[in-house]
């Protein structure tokens, strides 16, 4: 039933979610639009970042992140 209606990419999406708010805070610190755009921008820049260097590295994303919320 997973596989039929999507469950698995939701709770994968939810996951991401959780540890983005986890490494950057639940909420934005930029008050105007602009300024928010380019924070959610960096931030996504970072995440992308972190992941490459992750995957060339070739270890658990999860100890990675665990890692990195820790140091």
């Amino acid at each position: 039933w997973a596989k039929l209606t999507g469950y698995n990419k939701r709770v994968t999406v939810e996951s991401a979610i959780a540890k983005w708010k986890r490494l950057f805070g639940q909420f934005l610190r930029s008050r105007g639009l602009e300024s928010q755009l380019l924070e959610v921008s960096l931030k996504k820049s970072l995440t992308k970042l972190w992941l490459r260097m992750v995957w060339a590295r070739g270890k658990s994303l999860k100890r990675s992140f665990d890692y990195l919320l820790l140091n």
